[in-house]
């Protein structure tokens, strides 16, 4: 135990996994002093972390553990190998890749591929395979040699604390649960794992695909399995499949210790995962396929998702590793994100530390690193599609004795595996922080987009380095150094290419008064340099990011907002999105018809079967080929929104009785839909009305067909709030967008932490109002768009001179459609009550009628208005058809439509449809006027004008009230009292 103190840091890391104890040698790197909490007593026995990629171990010789980590991986001339086999001593594999050594692959001894890739062009840092266990006893030492770090092993954190100056974190005995102490620090970051504590109490929610698959880790050591292995030519990974158990097992060093990942179906029990755990011995030979001795060292299950954080900061506490993101096992791509995670908030937090960072940096990490995250999620789930797919577990054994069939799988798993474990360069160098806040970018010469970042041209997974803004800096070999990566590190670097180290002075003044840390690097016009490097000047951050480039030296004033640019002091503004395009190359029908008609032409060759015969077994090989291609792609996994709170209907009635509040709810999330963080929404009558049981047929049969029950309903059409997540479909938006939505009545609504829309229901919300204005729009947008516009074929250019009569222009859809009506210079006349007068006034009505004086149509003149826009009930529409043109196409339009709900779905909906028909007909013949029953229907490109239109002002929010989350029943209350000027919005931040 420890007793009661307080110890004083800048930074406290709160998990000494691989990714805690590299923060912390990323801030000693830079003079940051550091306090690790690790709950366990010591480093991990885990394997289950093992690809270190090049990436990464550029990060690693920039810290200086690069030769250590290389010394704990395979030996430097020992080759490797990749199989898909029955079992691990099978000498017969459906099939095998052998690998170069990373030794030779970096002395060009081999004309091997290496494993993970490597290209001497692109980096002096080749991948590694080396154990969590040994990574984390590897920065261990390094820690432990360094003043700037300390590591709390065994010790818990029971409370988190963060005011204007710091944080407080208090920590327990693991064992005692008892004696306290307690950290101060500036900042923290949380690298607790998947199941992160500290982000549980963030309130951050995880969005994504949960339980995509079960395993089971199973560590053991057996020297005897090794030199078999050694002897074969086959010491690497191996994918297992049989009967009994399916599989990864890896050879993880060449003293004999070896771990088996165990895949299990989602559906599996703990129970039977526990029994995995108790008997790994058995289902370890199993998948050895032999009697051999070993010794099990640690065996436990975990589930594996496919998950992000929905934001990776609040205030001054910071989420990275697993904490901020999780997904399947694809080439290592999770560990390393997550040490790419470190790299770029290191930096920033020293900068904040040492004083001179802006007060926008570190909202960079999230909006640098999280779209990092969901391209590694997409590419994690491409690859490990077909891997996961239990249908392997029954096809494998079967083909697997017929030579044919195990000839198609080769090919087959040619292209599968060798895209698992020999990444191409692109994914690893290929990124670009396309949307940073810190970055000066350069947009392309787009009239219709000039916002639009310019991006790198690269054909499907080819790596081609690029020196853009947002970019990682090209490899080159410069003469004092290896690797251009060896001058980049604690602080800025200006690169001047074919100019001297007194260019750029006014950004070199400007560095200098602000204190950040800085040096130039000139250099001749090498042909290294400009085969990659074709502007004069770069700007390099710490991390080997391009900053910024240039042909010619900055103004001052250039200087200024480059400066204020890269340290910080700017806020973030999203840029226009280019479409995702998806970074797995898939095998198509073509590739199965080649794959039959050239087992044809062999069998025809070298056979003497009768043509039927050979034409028979390439359709049987053509079709094999599209069956394990089809299982190759990822199955639909449902994503969701974890747990979160949500204000649900339970049954039809009052507000009191009906509304129940719940903080475990979650959501579904299509590939067509955008997940927002609701700032706001709003409350409008259709809410009242559904819950009151309105539409309840509709309702019941949506539900039926989306195979859910009709309870719990969700309330609420429309919100504001920041995107945390996109479907894989949606290409319009991007994590961080600032966004306004509506949603139909037949979806679940907004009234929750998180809404989950269609991506045609939402767009930009309008930048010169809050989300709380931003909340109020939506629907009543949508609502008067669809009547006004869609039904009534009004807008901007044929309105003008119009008479409009809108009833009820107080509420919200009615002071919505006066402002919108006026804006395009129509005649605007409205009903509401004396007390009102002056409020319709103000939105530009022409004329107020008080309705609660009697007859409104009494004091207009007949047959004189184009349309009557009827917002309130159907006692306004015998009055107000006298008041329309005749034969002149004047219009009648209500929101308010029969509700036919208790004559049952089938004969209500005929009985609507006479009725309505029957009613046009009448009007038509009898008057030349049209009648027309609108139902709101969100469309994103009417959410695009209405913002136009706020953005100049022709359109201004109207808001009754605001509310809180918690006040969400008295909200309702209100809106059904009926006395509101505008929307009842509800706050949920």
């Amino acid at each position: 135990g420890f007793n009661k103190m307080e110890e004083e840091t800048d930074v406290v890391v709160i998990g000494g996994g691989p990714v805690g104890l590299f923060m912390a040698a990323e801030l000693a790197y830079r003079g940051v002093k550091s306090v690790v909490i690790e709950k366990r007593k010591c480093t991990s026995n885990s394997a289950r972390a093992l690809l270190m990629n090049s990436r990464t171990m550029e990060h690693m010789r920039r810290v200086g553990v690069e030769r250590h980590m290389q010394d704990k991986s395979y030996p430097r001339n020992q080759p490797l190998s990749v199989c898909l086999s029955s079992s691990f001593i099978d000498t017969t594999p459906v099939f095998q890749q052998k690998f170069s050594s990373w030794g030779d692959a970096v002395d060009g001894l081999s004309d091997r591929e290496m494993l993970l890739g490597f290209n001497i062009k692109d980096t002096v840092c080749p991948s590694i395979l080396c154990p969590q266990f040994n990574q984390e006893s590897v920065l261990k030492e390094h820690l432990d040699a360094s003043p700037e770090a300390k590591i709390m092993w065994g010790c818990m954190v029971s409370s988190i604390v963060e005011d204007e100056q710091g944080v407080t974190v208090t920590m327990i005995d693991a064992d005692e649960l008892i004696s306290q102490k307690t950290v101060r620090a500036k900042y923290a970051v949380a690298c607790d794992g998947g199941r992160s504590w500290v982000r549980k109490q963030l309130g951050i929610h995880n969005v994504g695909q949960f339980v995509v698959q079960r395993a089971c880790s199973i560590t053991y050591n057996s020297p005897e399995l090794t030199k078999q292995l050694q002897d074969a030519d086959r010491l690497g990974l191996t994918l297992i499949v049989n009967k009994t158990i399916r599989g990864v097992m890896v050879a993880l060093n060449t003293m004999g210790d070896f771990a088996f990942h165990i895949l299990m179906p989602p559906s599996t029990s703990d129970e039977k995962m526990n029994e995995v755990v108790r008997n790994a011995k058995y289902y370890v030979l199993a998948g050895i396929g032999k009697q051999v001795e070993l010794t099990i060292k640690d065996a436990h299950s975990y589930n594996m998702h496919a998950l992000m954080a929905t934001q990776y900061r609040v205030g001054r506490v910071f989420l990275a590793g697993d904490a901020a993101h999780q997904w399947l096992p694809a080439g290592g791509i999770g560990l390393n994100t997550g040490y790419q995670d470190t790299a770029d908030l290191g930096w920033k937090l020293a900068a904040m530390v040492h004083g001179w960072g802006g007060p926008h940096l570190l909202d960079s990490f999230q909006v640098e690193r999280r779209p990092i995250a969901d391209q590694g999620r997409r590419y994690a789930l491409g690859l490990a599609g077909a891997l996961l797919n239990p249908a392997f577990q029954t096809i494998v054994p079967v083909v697997i004795t017929n030579p044919m069939s195990k000839f198609v799988m080769q090919l087959f798993f040619n292209g599968v595996l060798s895209g698992q474990f020999n990444l191409g360069s692109d994914i690893i160098f290929g990124y670009q922080y396309s949307d940073s806040n810190i970055i000066v970018h350069e947009f392309e010469d787009d009239a219709d987009e000039p916002n639009l970042v310019k991006t790198p041209k690269r054909t499907t997974n080819k790596f081609v380095p690029s020196s853009l803004p947002g970019c990682r800096a090209p490899h080159i070999v410069l003469p004092e150094s290896a690797t251009i990566h060896d001058i980049f590190g604690k602080g800025f670097v200006l690169l001047v290419i074919g100019g001297n180290e007194s260019d750029c002075k006014t950004l070199q003044e400007q560095f200098q008064n602000r204190g950040v840390p800085f040096e130039v690097r000139a250099y001749p016009k090498l042909p290294e340099l400009l085969e990659h490097y074709d502007r004069k000047y770069y700007l390099i951050r710490s991390d080997g990011t391009i900053a910024w480039r240039s042909d010619s030296q900055p103004s001052t004033n250039q200087a200024e907002n480059v400066v204020m640019t890269v340290c910080g002091d700017l806020p973030y503004n999203p840029f226009p999105k280019i479409a995702l395009q998806d970074p797995i190359p898939s095998f198509s029908f073509l590739t199965d018809v080649s794959i039959g008609l050239w087992s044809t032409c062999m069998l025809k060759r070298y056979t003497d079967l009768p043509n039927m015969t050979v034409a028979g077994i390439g359709l049987g090989v053509a079709s094999l080929s599209t069956i394990l291609r089809s299982s190759a792609v990822p199955s639909v996994f449902l994503q969701q929104v974890s747990r979160h709170q949500a204000w649900l209907t339970t049954k039809y009635g009052a507000a009191n009785t009906a509304l129940m509040f719940e903080d475990k709810y979650v959501r579904n999330v299509g590939p067509k839909d955008v997940v927002i963080k609701v700032h706001a929404a709003s409350i409008n009558p259709i809410d009242i009305k559904i819950r009151e049981g309105y539409r309840a047929t509709l309702l019941a049969k949506q539900a039926k067909k989306e195979c859910r029950s009709i309870f719990p309903i969700v309330l609420g059409r429309d919100c504001s709030g920041e995107v945390v997540a996109v479907g894989d479909d949606v290409q319009d938006f991007a994590a961080g967008d600032q966004v306004y939505a509506a949603v139909p009545i037949t979806h679940l609504g907004t009234h929750s932490q998180y809404a989950v829309v269609n991506d045609n229901c939402v767009y930009l919300k309008p930048t010169n109002i809050n989300h709380r204005e931003a909340a109020s729009l939506p629907w009543v947008a949508v609502t008067a768009w669809n009547a006004i516009v869609k039904m009534a074929g009004l807008n901007e250019h044929n309105t003008r001179g119009k008479r409009v009569l809108v009833h009820a222009g107080a509420g919200g859809v009615g002071s919505f459609a006066i402002q919108m009506l006026k804006s395009w210079g129509a005649e605007v006349t409205t009903t509401c009550s004396k007390s009102n007068f002056s409020f319709v006034h103000n939105l530009g009505a022409d004329i107020a009628i008080d309705y609660e004086s009697g007859d409104f149509a009494s004091g207009l003149n007949k047959r004189s208005y184009d349309l009557v826009l009827n917002t309130i009930g159907h006692n306004y529409e015998h009055p107000s058809l006298p008041l329309l043109k005749l034969y002149s196409d004047s219009k009648y339009i209500s929101l308010q439509s029969p509700n036919m709900d208790k004559y049952g779905t089938f004969f209500g909906q005929f009985l609507f449809q006479w009725y309505y028909r029957y009613k046009i007909l009448v009007n038509r013949v009898f008057g030349g006027r049209g009648l027309f029953y609108s139902i709101a229907q969100p469309d994103g490109e009417a959410l695009k004008k209405v913002k136009e239109m706020v953005e100049v002002g022709d359109i201004r929010p109207v808001i009754a009230a605001v509310y809180s989350m918690d006040e969400m029943i008295a909200a309702h209350q209100h809106v059904e009292s009926g006395h509101t000027n505008g929307k009842v919005v509800v706050s949920f931040v």
